[in-house]
């Protein structure tokens, strides 16, 4: 999958994450059925969420942008293959 290159910042700048972070930012969106907005304020406040996605922030850093998870979401759509991704995951 190729690497996001600016496009999902919002501005063209660098993205906050990988797209590994990414990926792992959709699973806690799912698992802590929290909207948008929710999701960034939790990443901005907790360290181990921020861990989890690869994100780690600075004590002055803050994520504002509060549609992040919404352009990953589109950005996973169009560029990840989920019938190659579950084959490979079924195989591990």
């Amino acid at each position: 999958m190729p690497s996001p290159k600016g496009e999902l910042s919002g501005k063209g700048c660098k993205s906050w994450l990988a797209v590994e972070g990414g990926i792992a930012l959709m699973i806690a969106k799912h698992y802590l059925q929290l909207s948008d907005a929710m999701l960034v304020e939790r990443l901005n406040t907790d360290w181990a969420l921020q861990m989890f996605c690869g994100v780690p922030l600075k004590v002055y850093e803050k994520i504002k942008d509060s549609d992040l998870p919404g352009r990953w979401i589109k950005y996973l759509g169009q560029h990840l293959d989920i019938d190659k991704w579950q084959v490979h995951l079924a195989s591990e």
